[in-house]
């Protein structure tokens, strides 16, 4: 009988044992629990930060490459203009050489076109890097 109490009595220190190992992790259970909860307020700042952050670099994006578009276009329409000039010098060459009338008049207008045109590219460009 009484090795059977004295086993009782060990089942019950076992179990009394287990009971306070239980109330600890309980304890720190919500410790942890509060822990993150607290963590989980102070990041959600920093997260809406980022993600305004990151808003604001993708519309950043867009508008640059909305930009260079707008500039290479502008950058290949003056390159045209050139072109067109030189075509222009050659006919004035050839004019200088024929000292036909007509020729002149047909340049003249050419040359205003492009010079318009040129004019025209300059406002677009200064729009753009407004």
């Amino acid at each position: 009988m009484e090795s059977r109490a004295k086993g009782l009595e060990e089942g019950y220190a076992k179990q009394q044992e287990q009971e306070e190992l239980k109330k600890k992790l309980e304890s720190r259970d919500r410790e942890l629990s509060e822990t993150f909860a607290e963590l989980g307020n102070e990041l959600a700042p920093l997260q809406r930060k980022f993600k305004t952050k990151e808003q604001e670099m993708k519309q950043s994006r867009a508008h640059s490459s909305d930009m260079e578009g707008k500039m290479r276009s502008t950058l290949n329409d003056f390159l045209n203009d050139v072109k067109s000039f030189r075509g222009l010098t050659s006919a004035i060459d050839a004019w200088v050489q024929s000292d036909e009338p007509q020729q002149l008049e047909i340049i003249t207008r050419q040359l205003s076109e492009v010079a318009d045109r040129i004019v025209g590219r300059k406002k677009d460009l200064e729009q753009v890097t407004a």
